[in-house]
Parts: C-alpha cells; structure tokens; sequence
C-alpha cells in the first residue's frame, strides 16, 4: 500500500497494531486516545496523546499500538518527501 500524497487517518482498537516497515520521512499526528509507538533499535518506547506528534527519523522498522481503548491517528509526509510504503497489520 503506497501513502497517499494527503494524510491518512487511521484507528485503532485494541489489541490491532499497525507496522511500519520504513517509516522515515513520516510524521504521525494523534487526534484521540494515546498512540503508543516502539522502533527497532532504541531503548525507549513513546507515547503520544492528542495534539502530540513525532517525526520518524530512522528507517528501522516501527510498531504503533493503542494504550486504552482506541486511538485515531493521522500518518503525514514530512515537507516534499512522499515515500511509498507497504502497511501491515496485524
């Protein structure tokens, strides 16, 4: 699945996750609930709430999943770069 060249709204629910095969060059944008987010490779994991955001700066793979019940997120290109990736979900 390529990303489109306008963000893309997602939702969770528990127990679904979402993984990110090569997210660089993606920002993701919560809306509702917390995102709860784990990248290949680094010690800590991240949680982010509404009106939090985090930019993907490493290509390793990451895993995002809900704390709570669920949570609506949006996956946005950073400036120019529109890079095509396949989704997974589990």
């Amino acid at each position: 699945m390529k990303l489109p060249t306008e963000p893309l709204t997602l939702a969770l629910k528990k127990p679904q996750f979402l993984r990110l095969p090569q997210p660089r060059g993606l920002h993701v944008a919560v809306d509702q609930g917390t995102l709860w987010i784990t990248i290949d490779g680094q010690a800590r994991d991240i949680e982010l709430g509404p009106g939090q955001r985090h930019e993907f700066d490493a290509a390793s793979p990451a895993l995002l999943g809900v704390l709570g019940d669920a949570v609506v997120f949006r996956l946005l290109p950073v400036g120019e770069q529109r890079p095509a990736l396949s989704l997974a979900w589990n």
